[in-house]
């Protein structure tokens, strides 16, 4: 109820104010909490989408979590399902959209190394 989302609001406050306060301070990376939002009137950001096709995602969390294709599957539509519900909630934006991004790469094509290269390659 309320109370669920007040200790929510309070949360992405807090990790608001840390994005903000680490990126003022020094170069950093940060995975997901909106920060591409939180940080996008800033002039020396480099906003990434990683994303990856769905027999690779599939079998890639199969491995690591000991889960069957079902299951993986059902992980991945859950996670995603909150990840784009969060996004809207506090950007008021669709979450995975290309004009949100510096970025895009696909890792199922380009393997994590390749990935990991051209990010570094394009912080320079």
């Amino acid at each position: 109820g309320r109370l669920c989302i007040f200790k929510e609001n309070m949360v992405y406050e807090a990790q608001r104010k840390v994005i903000l306060e680490i990126a003022e301070k020094e170069s950093c990376v940060i995975i997901g909490r909106n920060a591409d939002f939180i940080l996008k009137d800033k002039d020396n950001v480099l906003n990434v989408f990683i994303h990856g096709d769905m027999p690779e995602k599939v079998a890639r969390i199969c491995k690591l979590y000991n889960v069957t294709e079902e299951e993986a599957e059902k992980m991945m539509a859950d996670i995603d399902k909150r990840r784009m519900t969060n996004y809207r909630f506090y950007t008021d934006q669709k979450w995975g959209m290309a004009k949100n991004y510096t970025l895009s790469l696909n890792s199922s094509e380009l393997g994590y190394d390749l990935c990991e290269k051209i990010i570094m390659d394009c912080k320079k």
